[in-house]
């Protein structure tokens, strides 16, 4: 079980070894910090116990939300364009790889979870058609599922995201270009030139072409 575990740690002082964040988070939140954390690690005991299959990744990225709520927001134009967690996540994340605790894939596959709760909490806007058909999608529901029980803030969120649903976004969400990736450039184009002059079909051919697109794309 991990929330014994994880409490073993901590009062061997261990945790600033193991998991850096997580000490420096226990530290800084005291009682309250210590009953969020550990009430995310006995959500995840829960589901452990009841026999769900829970990867690596999904492990990771749900003792490690509370560290992320709990950060600043991360700029969104950093690392050109590609979207981030809290610096000391990545750090952290980018330790397990090098020293070989934790394979690449799982480290980027928990960064990903830990940047869709963004998404289901209505922090930050995507287009949900894309976000629901990302490989991830379930892996992340089900983390924020945890981050409900945990905190018991977002319930409606989940249920409209279980029903299919889209929940409405906070007031002031985001939508910065690192939540969709680059925007495509529109197509133009082309039209069919007529028998008219030379002067005619030059100038219907330049006009239509942007307003045809964008008829057509928006």
């Amino acid at each position: 079980m991990s929330a014994p575990a994880l409490k073993l740690l901590a009062a061997l002082d261990a945790l600033k070894i193991l998991l850096p964040p997580v000490d420096e988070y226990l530290r800084e939140n005291g009682k309250e910090g210590e009953k969020t954390f550990y009430a995310f690690a006995q959500a995840l005991d829960k589901r452990v116990s009841a026999g769900e299959v829970l990867d690596d990744a999904i492990l990771l990225a749900a003792l490690l939300v509370p560290i992320s709520r709990a950060q600043p927001p991360v700029e969104e134009s950093q690392d050109e364009g590609r979207a981030s967690v809290s610096r000391v996540i990545e750090d952290l994340l980018a330790g397990f790889v090098e020293s070989a605790r934790l394979p690449r894939r799982i480290a980027e596959r928990c960064r990903m979870l830990l940047l869709m709760q963004r998404t289901l909490s209505g922090e930050r806007r995507r287009k949900t058609g894309a976000f629901r058909r990302h490989p991830l999608f379930n892996e992340a529901l089900a983390v924020y599922a945890m981050t409900v029980e945990a905190t018991g803030e977002g319930r409606e969120a989940l249920e409209a995201w279980q029903a299919g649903e889209v929940p409405p976004p906070r007031a002031g969400a985001n939508s910065g270009a690192d939540a969709e990736g680059p925007r495509r450039k529109r197509r133009r184009r082309r039209r069919r030139r007529g028998n008219g002059s030379g002067e005619g079909s030059g100038s219907g051919a330049e006009r239509p072409a942007s307003s045809g697109s964008d008829a057509g794309e928006g």
